[in-house]
């Protein structure tokens, strides 16, 4: 210890020393100071003897004096590691410095004299053990890059021909269990696999209090248990005896329950990488398409020419911009391509609507409507079996409604970039149901112009263009239709050719989901009839209530949902789940599997002709 302790204070003095030659007698600051002795410390390494025979020791391969100890460990043996190999970023260049030692003037050794002195090195080390050497190397770095070993790995191989190589992946767990952390990582990766090595570790672990509720958490979910609010009370207490909830968040409970409690229950926010997206598509596009029906009407945008609808997009769009977005977001070569594109497809789709309407009877009447309590449209209230009540709120994008004699029929309209697909079968598991609880707010508790209307039904309509296949010389007339058919509305339609026939006059089935077959003198598609709609809605108000019922009984377990089409959006509910590393889910336990049903059969189920999904 003294002589590590006199060590040290040589150090301290030489460092003293040097700051002293450098200040060359100037006076410095107490800063100044501070930041050359913490430079040069630094710098500075201490190497101590083991004290005992027993003891190890660790160190640069340059900075330790071995005294043939019976083993040696190299380790990162890997090339330009070892033997080091020295970067050549001197102020002077090679040529410089050896005219510079013809001139007779000292500086640091040569390059050819840096590698003989890093092999030598090298070769000390290697040759010094008088037991056993063990040389390792790595191939990949942290970030995946490969790492080849250096040549002496090589030259040791060639020498001794009979060497075994071993790979981390092919040695036993047992050789990894440095620590207790590193020993219930093993445990856990092993766990019921009931060999003697596991065995061990959980006697190990049992003996320690910090890892006693981790075998437990372990053994909990080696038994897949379901994950439950054990008292009713305070589930009660967390989702609130009579719950408020926007449509979107039901969609998040029936693909997985679990996901929900964590998102809406307890908040558990994922951290995301930030990121900010100019264009902001969405926004952009509900604003553009608003405004423009906002400011014209239906009836206005039928008579416009295209040149004036292009105009009025572009002048909206730039509207939008220059309300929210600074000067230095939009000058730029990117945003230019962006916003020309944007644009682009904004006018196609806003035509695709002055189409629509010249065959419509229907008419705008409410953009983003909310489905409110202080609104013209309440939200639905569900009573649950504990005298509480789940009721659900929104914000409906665009309402449209057509004026017969005697019936008002109203349908909702929502703009969708992703080009979401509505399919009945998905709604008997609780799925998509966000449209119908918009159209049936209004139907049941729409008040003013809403009182007494008919829901006409649902649809989304695609808010992005899709590049036409056509030839080259195609017109742009020809360009449109060809949109116009790609970019088709789909949802749910009332089965009334009154309705209908007021969405399309020409029965065409270009713009809804939903075409007149001439052969058997009615309409054909995506429609339901007035009882089946009845069943619809007394479906959803059962699926709700059961998804409040299940919540205040704590009933939180990890049950996705999952289907085998391959165009579903719920195909694997768990691949871009937020909570899927906390869950304990694995793809061979049971899921909720969404049957492929035709609409036919749906219809049927509602309506009492066969067994619930």
């Amino acid at each position: 210890m003294a002589d590590e302790q006199n060590s040290v204070w040589d150090i301290f003095i030489e460092i003293l020393n040097s700051i002293s030659r450098a200040a060359g007698g100037r006076k410095i600051t107490a800063e100044r100071f501070y930041s050359l002795f913490n430079l040069m410390v630094s710098c500075t390494s201490v190497g101590t003897l083991p004290t005992g025979l027993d003891e190890i020791t660790v160190a640069s391969a340059d900075r330790v004096q071995l005294s043939s100890p019976k083993v040696v460990f190299a380790v990162g043996v890997n090339e330009g590691v070892f033997p080091f190999v020295q970067t050549d970023k001197k102020i002077l260049s090679r040529p410089e410095r050896d005219a510079l030692r013809s001139a007779g003037i000292k500086i640091s050794q040569s390059a050819e004299e840096d590698v003989m002195e890093e092999r030598y090195i090298a070769y000390n080390t290697l040759c010094s053990a008088c037991e056993k050497l063990y040389v390792t190397f790595t191939e990949k770095t942290l970030t995946g890059l490969q790492t080849p070993p250096s040549e002496l790995a090589g030259q040791i191989k060639k020498i001794f021909p009979g060497i075994e190589l071993k790979h981390t992946s092919s040695m036993p767990d047992s050789d990894f269990a440095w620590s207790e952390e590193s020993a219930f990582e093993i445990l856990a990766k092993n766990y019921r696999k009931n060999t003697d090595e596991e065995a061990a570790l959980r006697e190990l672990l049992s003996e320690n209090k910090d890892y006693s509720g981790k075998l437990k958490s372990l053994d909990a979910a080696a038994r897949k248990k379901a994950f439950s609010i054990e008292n009713e009370q305070t589930a009660q207490e967390l989702f609130g005896r009579s719950m408020y909830i926007s449509a979107t968040k039901t969609d998040s409970y029936f693909k997985c329950p679990f996901q929900y409690f964590c998102k809406y229950g307890i908040r558990l926010n994922p951290q995301k990488k930030a990121e900010l997206d100019p264009m902001q598509k969405g926004l952009i596009v509900h604003f553009v398409l608003e405004n423009l029906l906002g400011e014209n009407g239906a009836d206005k945008l039928t008579s416009m020419t295209e040149e004036e609808i292009e105009s009025a997009v572009k002048q909206l769009l730039a509207l939008y911009f220059e309300q929210n977005m600074s000067v230095q977001e939009y000058d730029n070569d990117r945003f230019s391509y962006l916003y020309s594109s944007l644009a682009e497809s904004l006018c196609y789709i806003a035509k695709r609507m002055v189409k629509e309407f010249s065959v419509s009877e229907f008419r705008p009447v409410d953009f983003e409507l909310p489905i409110a309590f202080d609104s013209e449209v309440k939200p639905l209230r569900i009573p649950l079996s504990n005298g509480g009540s789940i009721q659900v709120i929104g914000c409906v994008d665009r309402v449209d409604m057509m004026k017969t004699d005697d019936t008002a029929f109203v349908r909702v309209i929502d703009y969708k970039l992703s080009g979401k697909k509505f399919k009945l079968g998905d709604v008997l598991y609780g799925l998509n149901m966000q449209m119908l609880i918009y159209l049936f707010s209004i139907w049941k508790n729409g008040g003013g112009k809403y009182d007494g209307t008919v829901p006409a039904g649902i649809l989304y309509m695609p808010a992005k263009t899709k590049s036409a296949s056509l030839g080259r010389y195609a017109s742009e007339d020809e360009i449109l239709a060809q949109q116009i058919l790609d970019g088709r509305m789909n949802g749910l339609l009332l089965d009334d050719s009154r309705s209908l026939y007021g969405m399309d006059k020409e029965k065409s089935g270009a713009f809804i989901p939903v075409k007149y077959d001439e052969n058997n003198n009615c309409f054909k598609g995506s429609i339901i009839d007035m009882s089946g709609m009845t069943a619809l809605y007394e479906e959803l108000c059962s699926l709700l209530a059961n998804m409040g019922n299940s919540l205040h009984s704590g009933r939180i377990e990890a049950n996705p949902v999952y289907s085998n089409e391959s165009e579903s959006a719920y195909k694997d509910a768990c691949e871009h789940c937020d909570y899927n590393s906390v869950c304990g889910f694995e793809k061979n336990d049971a899921r909720k599997e969404i049957l492929k049903r035709s609409d036919e059969d749906c219809k049927k189920i509602l309506k009492g002709g066969e067994d619930d999904a």
